[in-house]
Order: C-alpha cells, then structure tokens, then sequence
C-alpha cells in the first residue's frame, strides 16, 4: 500500500500490511519470499477478523451511540427499530 495518515490504526506496517513510498520499495515488496508474504497476509486477515467486521463496527457504533445520547443507544442496543428509539 502507499502510505497515509491512520493507515497505523487498521494494519501494522512491515507485519501486517507492506507499505511502498518508492518504486525501489515496491520491487522490494514484490521480492518478497512466498512465505514472508503469506505470514503478512495471515496476520493481516486476523486483524480484519478480529477488529474490523461489521459486527465490530455496529458494537462501536452502539457504544458510541449510548454514550452520545444515553437513551438512543439503549433503544438500539434492545433491538428497537431507529424511528422508535428517538
């Protein structure tokens, strides 16, 4: 990937996630060994899994939602259509 701010926060760059800023970078990148590659690219699957799914997102969301407006995101959190929390 080319680099840009908060790209840290979703991969660790040189083990989950290969940054390139230079065309010498990216022919380093490209040779890489299959293997290293291939544990780069487990680690950065598990981080998706673990952190960035949807159901991940819809509890930050919840979470975010309950502290902003208590009452909202206690009506989400139960269930309860959008609409009808307000």
């Amino acid at each position: 990937s080319d680099t840009w701010p908060g790209l840290s926060s979703f991969f660790q760059p040189g083990s989950e996630i290969i940054l390139a800023d230079s065309t010498d970078d990216v022919v380093a990148a490209v040779g890489l060994p299959d293997s290293e590659v291939d544990a780069i690219r487990r680690r950065a699957r598990e981080r998706v899994l673990d952190e960035h799914t949807s159901a991940q997102r819809a509890r930050e969301l919840d979470r975010l939602l309950s502290d902003s407006l208590p009452g909202l995101g206690q009506g989400l959190a139960a269930g309860e259509p959008l609409k009808e929390a307000i």
